[in-house]
């Protein structure tokens, strides 16, 4: 066993065994977790045994085995982005659905809004 794969395995072993702790106390749904245990297992299961990763690269019709790992990550990568944007478009819609909600229970009207801006912003002109 190389060096790399000595430091390599040490520090996937350790991320697996903190995604089980951070499962066992409840931190992380159920299909997060799996997800994780399955990315850290199967880069450990690349590091451990290279030439198996190669065979099943050849098999699928992709030169080596570095190759393969390397799409795989990109689509992994475009996918997290993908969910990731999802995430933060549907967060944007809830936040404009609470303001608009706030908004019609608590009306203001222009003339308050006007009466509590400070004086020394009221015209954009002066500078302080």
């Amino acid at each position: 066993m190389t060096l790399f794969q000595v430091i390599s395995l040490s520090l996937l072993g350790g991320g697996m065994l903190w995604v089980i702790y951070r499962a066992a106390v409840r931190r992380h749904r159920l299909g997060v977790w799996l997800l994780w245990l399955v990315i850290f297992g199967s880069a450990f299961f690349a590091v451990l045994r290279p030439l198996w990763i190669a065979s099943i690269a050849r098999s699928l019709g992709v030169g080596r085995g570095a190759d393969l790992v390397l799409y795989t990550v990109a689509i992994a990568t475009l996918f997290g982005f993908f969910m990731f944007y999802s995430k933060i478009k549907r967060t944007d819609r809830e936040i404009t659905k609470l303001v608009r909600y706030i908004a019609l229970q608590h009306p203001v009207s222009a003339k308050h809004l006007v009466q509590t801006i400070p004086p020394s912003h009221a015209t954009p002109d002066k500078q302080a």
